[in-house]
């Protein structure tokens, strides 16, 4: 579409309408002749040239413009297709890592529950052990009291022979009983000892998972903080599109002051015109009897004011040109609205709009600017710093 714009502006002669589209029934000679139809033809083909070299400098300022909003677009597309492709592979990658860590976990808590219910078995059973061989132990210490009794009873009656190995049968008998009793109770320890560390385990298992819950935490923020340069990408688009509307209306403000220019300079020419008639009726009236300073060039003159106009000075002070040139005053006049041309030129050529009466442009506040250059930088620059 680009191309295709490029080749009929190409095609358009030199004279054609500065607007977007190409008008036929204001086409060809006789409908740019119109408006200059009482101007020379000197000072209508500078300005023709004139105007014609600025619409080409416009069309390539829009042609440039063009294309660097077709680069900002490229760059937004490449930026929102990454900020996707990092949103998307951080996302799958905390999920991965999560489901890992979580597997992980669950492994562990089972592995630590089977384990406690294994310990609490064992436990229990040393306990029913403990408690059996309490039991037996009890029975066998009455037994022993029962048998000592009998022993004593026996003693009483037998000699003191038999007393004596009852006894120490006894005794032995109760040894055997706190052996059994004290490795019972090292055993119990030992599990209450295992059942600690079995605790100790699980506290850790649960300490890790806690770990992976702040892990999960950060890359959920690493992921927003996506989605945010995501939106700051949108932002920047909208305003790249601002900075093109604002790149049209001054397009269209420029098209409309060569239009008021171009009817200017009709207007000084009509005038001046008219000064020189009257000055030639006065000098053919008057005979040789009035003396007139000689005249100034009328090609300068106009040329200078037909500058001054295409070069954005359409707000100058122009209602002081002379209706007749023979007096000083008027002389005066044309000295100071050079003065003024010049300095309008100079201005223009510096790249700054001097108007006498009015200030710039650019100082009204209810004027948006179209350049980011103008407002001090990009919007995108001045928010990411």
């Amino acid at each position: 579409s680009a191309r295709t714009e490029k080749e009929k502006e190409k095609e358009k002669p030199q004279w054609a309408s500065p607007s977007r589209e190409y008008v036929k029934s204001r086409s060809g000679v006789d409908a740019f002749a119109t408006p200059f139809a009482k101007a020379k033809p000197e000072h209508v083909v500078l300005a023709a040239a004139d105007a014609a070299f600025e619409i080409k400098r416009l069309r390539e300022e829009i042609a440039s413009s063009k294309a660097e909003t077709e680069r900002f677009k490229r760059e937004l597309r490449d930026s929102r297709e990454h900020s996707k492709s990092a949103a998307r592979l951080a996302k799958e990658e905390s999920e991965r890592r999560s489901n890992a860590e979580t597997k992980r976990v669950r492994d562990a808590l089972r592995n630590a529950d089977s384990e406690l219910l294994k310990t609490r078995a064992e436990l229990r059973a040393a306990t029913n052990a403990l408690k059996k061989t309490d039991s037996a132990l009890q029975k066998e210490r009455l037994s022993s009291e029962n048998k000592v009794r009998e022993t004593r009873d026996l003693s009483l009656r037998e000699s003191a022979s038999k007393a004596r190995v009852a006894a120490s049968r006894a005794l032995e008998a109760e040894a055997d009983r706190e052996r059994l009793v004290n490795e019972a109770k090292r055993v119990a320890e030992n599990a209450l000892a295992e059942s600690v560390r079995l605790r100790d385990a699980l506290k850790e298992a649960r300490g890790s998972l806690d770990a992976s819950e702040e892990e999960r935490f950060e890359l959920r923020r690493a992921l927003e903080a996506h989605v945010g340069a995501l939106v700051e990408a949108k932002v920047d688009e909208a305003e790249t599109k601002g900075e093109l509307e604002a790149m049209r209306e001054d397009v269209d403000d420029m098209r409309r002051r060569y239009e008021a220019a171009a009817t200017r300079v009709v207007e000084l020419e009509t005038r001046n015109r008219r000064a020189r008639d009257s000055k030639n009726f006065e000098r053919l009236v008057g005979g040789t009897k009035t003396k007139t300073p000689p005249l100034r060039s009328p090609r300068t003159s106009d040329v200078s004011a037909a500058s001054s106009f295409l070069a954005f000075s359409d707000d100058a002070d122009m209602d002081g040109l002379p209706e007749t040139i023979g007096d000083k005053t008027s002389s005066r006049r044309v000295s100071v609205g050079s003065a003024r041309t010049k300095e309008t030129l100079s201005a223009h050529g510096t790249g700054t709009h001097h108007h006498p009466k009015r200030p710039g442009r650019a100082s009204s506040p209810h004027r948006r600017s179209s350049s980011p250059l103008r407002r001090g930088g990009s919007p995108r620059s001045s928010r990411r710093s």
